[in-house]
């Protein structure tokens, strides 16, 4: 399924709460508890203002299918929609990223791209793997044993 990028905006709010509050999702989080609806307004002002997260649509019809963010020191989170999983959607949402990375690394600042995954989240690992991003080991981060996968842009 061909996707493209667009920059996240207020309407997007609530799609995101509700994936980021999806059971898979928090499981596979460094933080496995539910966010409150306070916790998500803060968070996702902070994101709005970073111009670094993006929702991934369906390229025909616009449907908002996951969400790829990057902070300022080239940590990434993906989101896909519990819908949607399984059926490739996470590859081509990262490689959609990270072209666009490519093209704009003066703009972000980045210049590598890092993904800290639980030990157990197979099907991340799998992700990032295809898309090209090298296991540089086992490390802690945000209190939990993971492996570190980076991408050079």
């Amino acid at each position: 399924m061909e996707i493209k990028l667009r920059y996240v905006n207020e309407q997007d709010k609530w799609i995101i709460y509700n994936w980021s509050n999806d059971v898979t999702t928090r499981k596979m989080s460094f933080n496995s508890k539910e966010i409150s609806k306070e916790q998500h307004d803060l968070w996702f002002e902070s994101l709005l203002a970073s111009s670094r997260c993006w929702i991934a649509e369906l390229a025909e019809g616009s449907l908002p299918v996951g969400m790829f963010r990057v902070n300022g020191e080239g940590i990434v989170g993906i989101s896909v929609s519990g819908d949607y999983r399984g059926k490739g959607i996470g590859t081509s949402i990262l490689e959609e990223a990270i072209k666009l990375l490519e093209r704009e690394k003066e703009i972000h600042h980045i210049s590598d791209l890092v993904a800290f995954i639980k030990i157990v989240n197979e099907p991340s690992i799998s992700l990032f793997k295809k898309a090209g991003f090298g296991c540089e080991g086992i490390t802690e981060y945000s209190g939990s044993v993971c492996y570190k996968y980076v991408y050079k842009l």
